[in-house]
């Protein structure tokens, strides 16, 4: 179930206010200022994903990782019913939908009584803000942040510490089947804005020193520099490549068509449709195999690859698909 966020609270405006001002801050910084300003950004990301909380969720996912179909469905029953009692009791929103459906908490009791609501639509989060966010949160203790907008309009959220540091371990626990850890050298091309648009010249990417990250510029890449890319990505000699689908095939064909290939240890691709032949090419000139994230930006559910690839884990700990 997910919080909307009401942008008349004094929490939200300030933070809509702020990104203005700090995006046109960094873009308008010399890039050696804006590899430190992405190293802080980083250091603090590192600290995050090193912490307790963090790695608590991750030790218990490794766990669970080899759990039964029928023990995980167990796992999801035992929290479904948690979060219904707690939705009931704290959400106005769906104590109102529950009452109106002659529905007690106890009605649901596994992830097949679902279907004893209607869908939650767009529509209805942008209609009752308010009242689908809880009485027993503290707001102000709530990370707040703005969906993709991929089918439209962007939804501004609220979503707990806690969904936030399980969804980062589970991508942690991704990375592990892959064989990366926090530390090794990884270079990410995806939609983030780390050389400001309207930027000429090189370099054409920023790094995140405390990560060991280079960050590339999708939006400037070209078929007259995606050479320069592939040099810097050569010297970089990371041990991951991620991003997004469609940019790390570019690099692939480029590398084709010059008979080149760049081993790495592993592809990471998110955020868009991995094809097949998209996969093929990129695992023959990077020698290495993909795995492929899928995810929400509102943090509901997940789904990831392991070594074999010909499948996709989704985060049942977490969600009910």
């Amino acid at each position: 179930m997910r919080a909307a966020v009401n942008e008349q609270d004094p929490r939200a405006r300030r933070s809509l206010e702020s990104r203005p001002l700090m995006k046109a801050f960094y873009n308008a910084a010399p890039w050696y200022l804006q590899n430190l300003m992405v190293s802080s950004y980083g250091l603090l990301l590192q600290r995050y994903a090193t912490g307790q909380k963090v790695q608590g969720h991750l030790s218990q996912l490794m766990e669970s990782q080899w759990l039964s179909k029928d023990e995980l469905v167990g796992i999801q029953s035992h929290k479904l019913r948690s979060l219904i009692d707690h939705a009931y009791h704290n959400v106005p929103y769906y104590r109102e939908l529950f009452d109106s459906l002659h529905l007690k908490p106890e009605d649901i009791r596994e992830p097949t009584d679902l279907l004893k609501f209607p869908l939650l639509s767009k529509q209805d989060l942008m209609e009752h803000r308010d009242r689908l966010v809880a009485l027993n949160f503290d707001r102000r203790r709530l990370n707040y942040y703005g969906s993709g907008g991929t089918t439209g309009t962007p939804l501004y959220l609220y979503v707990t510490d806690e969904n936030e540091a399980t969804e980062r371990a589970l991508n942690l626990r991704m990375r592990r089947w892959a064989g990366w850890h926090p530390g090794q050298r990884r270079a990410t091309f995806n939609g983030s804005k780390p050389v400001p648009v309207d930027r000429r010249g090189t370099p054409l990417w920023r790094h995140d020193w405390p990560e060991r990250r280079l960050f590339f510029s999708i939006w400037h890449m070209t078929r007259e520099n995606i050479g320069l890319y592939l040099e810097r990505l050569r010297a970089f000699h990371p041990k991951i490549v991620e991003g997004y689908a469609g940019y790390l095939h570019l690099l692939a064909l480029h590398m084709e068509r010059a008979g080149q290939t760049l081993p790495v240890h592993a592809i990471f691709s998110y955020s868009e449709p991995l094809y097949p032949d998209q996969r093929r090419l990129i695992e023959e000139r990077f020698q290495c195999k993909v795995f492929d994230w899928y995810g929400l930006s509102e943090r509901v559910a997940s789904a990831a690859q392991c070594e074999r690839t010909d499948g996709y884990h989704v985060s049942a700990e977490k969600t009910i698909v």
